[in-house]
């Protein structure tokens, strides 16, 4: 999602904040639970009664996410196409087209495409080999952000 919202020039900034953000979220959770806890924190709820401070933590640290998915911040598209027989169907998270190399050039969707295109007659096992191969290729020794998952299917 960071690629199609920034260009490549500001991606890195982009990413900082990401992983900042997810790093300050990962420590908040763990420290406000803690103060709730330790200020013996009780919420009088209708029907429940009283709330344990170890609840609490839980419905204060959970109730953030369904508020931060409901802001219309970004658009999702919705597609279909339909497979014939022989179709490879390739689903991959953003670990494997955003692999990037040392100069922090993305490998790209289009490089993933020109990586499977030549080669879909060939097993799934091999498409999944020269997939990462490739990637890796690309971003070389430069540590990589992100997890790279694969998902191949082949139309019967």
């Amino acid at each position: 999602m960071i690629a199609d919202i920034f260009p490549p020039r500001q991606r890195g900034r982009a990413l900082s904040g990401y992983f900042i953000g997810a790093t300050m979220g990962t420590a908040l959770s763990s420290v406000i639970p803690g103060w709730i806890v330790a200020a013996d924190i009780h919420w009088h709820l209708p029907v429940f009664g009283v709330v344990e401070p170890w609840r609490v933590a839980f419905l204060v640290c959970g109730a953030i996410g369904p508020v931060i998915g409901l802001l219309p911040a970004w658009s999702y598209e919705q597609g279909s196409v339909t497979l014939q027989p022989g179709d490879v169907f390739v689903s991959f998270t953003d670990g494997i087209s955003e692999a990037m190399n040392s100069e922090m050039e993305e490998w790209g969707e289009e490089q993933l495409i020109a990586t499977v295109a030549p080669a879909c007659e060939h097993p799934l096992d091999d498409l999944i080999t020269r997939i990462m191969t490739g990637a890796d290729m690309h971003t070389g020794t430069a540590p990589q952000h992100d997890d790279m998952t694969l998902v191949l299917a082949r139309c019967v």
